[in-house]
């Protein structure tokens, strides 16, 4: 389960997601304290991260043997 709630300051909020929480927050020209990560860059990380994870595990089953994967995304 994941479970989103406000923190004090203005748009700020904390995420938990089983035994990890995730502080979350907007920049300071959007009116926010810049106390975690942009919403944005979580979707970026999460796309960058299955497609990271896709890779090696399509050449886990295809049985090439790789030293590294690198996303990225802006």
């Amino acid at each position: 389960m994941i479970e989103c709630k406000s923190d004090k300051d203005k748009y700020s909020c904390k995420t938990v997601i089983g035994g990890y929480t995730i502080q979350s927050d907007t920049t300071a020209d959007k009116g926010g304290q810049e106390n975690g990560i942009r919403p944005h860059d979580i979707l970026a990380t999460a796309y960058a991260s299955c497609l990271n994870m896709s890779v090696r595990m399509a050449c886990d089953k295809k049985q090439l043997s790789i030293d590294s994967v690198t996303s990225k995304s802006d």
